[in-house]
C-alpha cells in the first residue's frame, strides 16, 4: 500500500468513527430546547428539583440555554454526517442503551360483538392474542409505533384494515376499535407489591363500523 493510500484509509477511518460517535450522542428533548416542556419532561425536571433542591431553579435557565445550543449543534452535525451514516447503515444511535423510560404504550384492538366489546389483541397479553405473532414481530411493532401511530391518516387506514380482517374472520364483528393505552412504571416499592404497571387513559382511539347493505 502506497503512502497516499495509507493516509486516505486513515482519514476514512477517522471520518467513519467520528460520524458514528458524534451521531450517537443523545439529543436533548426538543421541548426543553424550545422552553415548552411536555408533561413527561416536566415530571422529569420535577424529580431533579426534588433531588437538587432550590439550587436547580438557579441553574435551570443555563440548562435550557445549553439544551438550545446543543440542539443547534446537533442539527449541524447530523446535516454533515447524516447522508454518510444513512448510506452506510451506521446511523443507529446508542440512546436505546442509556435509560428505561417511565412511560410506555400498549396497543389494543377491540371487537364489538352483539352488545359488548371484546379485547382481541393487547400487546404482552396471553389472553388477547389475535395475530400476536404478526403484531409482536420487531419490524411490525416498530412500524406501528413509529410510522403509523403518529399519522392520523395512516392510523385510520390501520383501523380500516383491522375491521376488514376481523370481520372477515368473524362475521359477528360489527365494529372495531384500535387504541393505545398509556402505561407508567410505578415507584419500586409499589411495583414490588403489585407487580403491575399503572394504566392511564386510552389515546389515539379510532373506531370503525361494518357498513351493512340496506334491506
Amino acid at each position: 500500500m502506497t503512502e497516499v493510500k495509507r493516509h486516505f484509509v486513515a482519514l476514512f477511518v477517522a471520518f467513519h468513527l467520528s460520524s458514528v460517535l458524534l451521531l450517537s450522542i443523545p439529543r436533548p428533548p426538543s421541548e426543553l430546547a424550545r422552553g415548552q416542556p411536555s408533561p413527561e419532561l416536566e415530571a422529569t425536571l420535577g424529580t431533579w428539583r426534588g433531588v437538587v433542591g432550590p439550587t436547580f431553579d438557579a441553574v435551570e435557565p443555563a440548562v435550557r440555554a445549553g439544551a438550545d445550543a446543543w440542539s443547534r449543534a446537533s442539527v449541524a452535525v447530523h446535516t454533515f454526517f447524516g447522508p454518510y451514516t444513512r448510506l452506510s447503515g451506521a446511523s443507529q444511535g446508542w440512546t436505546m442503551f442509556g435509560t428505561v423510560p417511565v412511560d410506555c404504550e400498549r396497543l389494543e384492538i377491540w371487537a364489538h360483538v352483539g352488545n359488548r366489546w371484546e379485547l382481541r389483541y393487547a400487546a404482552g397479553s396471553d389472553e388477547a392474542t389475535w395475530r400476536r405473532g404478526f403484531f409482536e414481530n420487531e419490524r411490525i411493532r416498530t412500524f406501528v409505533h413509529g410510522s403509523i401511530k403518529g399519522k392520523r391518516s395512516r392510523w385510520g387506514l390501520f383501523a380500516d384494515w383491522t375491521l376488514r380482517e376481523l370481520s372477515a374472520e368473524d362475521p359477528a364483528v360489527d365494529r372495531v376499535k384500535v387504541q393505545f393505552v398509556r402505561l407508567t412504571i410505578p415507584p419500586p416499592a409499589e411495583l414490588a407489591q403489585t407487580g403491575r404497571l399503572v394504566e392511564g387513559p386510552a389515546f389515539r382511539v379510532e373506531s370503525r363500523a361494518v357498513k351493512r347493505e340496506p334491506r
